[in-house]
């Protein structure tokens, strides 16, 4: 039998790889500006997600949509390109969090895990039922003012260990 694979890790950028709300002592990072705005991207977040590439496919879950690929694998010598998950700009009221449709048509019911910093109920409500529905899925939510840490690492490589071993 083929081996699985690997899960998708669906990375957003703002919150996750571009801090904001930074505290008196912020990680180490370096101030950028693109496209006009300064963004503090911190300086761990390239071997993170180096680290994490080695268990997932990594793909671009932002706003910025192919603006990532034309800044972050430069600034931050994180892979890239890399897949992008395009959203309706007008997902509507009825629409409780405005990634939810374009994630799931993305991900086709493949193991999945989102690293955010805004994830609401809807996005809790859409990964039990994946899970109920015997599809592997992880949310990590980060904090804006930290981003993505090691600890996160940790949990999302755990979750893609068992996302892909063999039932």
């Amino acid at each position: 039998m083929p081996e699985s694979p690997r899960p998708i890790l669906l990375v957003d950028v703002d919150g996750v790889l571009a801090l904001f709300n930074l505290g008196a002592e912020p990680p180490a990072g370096v101030w950028h500006l693109i496209e006009g705005f300064p963004y503090y991207l911190a300086t761990e977040t390239a071997t993170l997600l180096h680290e994490a590439a080695e268990h997932f496919e990594l793909v671009w879950c932002t706003g910025w949509e192919d603006r990532a690929n034309d800044h972050l694998p430069r600034l931050l010598g994180v892979p890239g390109p890399l897949p992008v998950v395009y959203f309706d700009r007008n997902p509507g009221r009825g629409n409780a969090h405005w990634k939810l449709k374009a994630i799931d048509a993305f991900s086709a019911g493949r193991p999945v895990a989102w690293i955010d910093d805004a994830l609401n109920d809807e996005c809790h409500r859409w990964a039990a039922a994946r899970m109920a529905a015997g599809v592997p899925t992880l949310l990590v939510e980060t904090e804006p003012h930290t981003g993505f840490t090691a600890a996160h690492l940790v949990q999302l490589i755990d979750f893609a260990g068992q996302a892909t071993s063999p039932a």
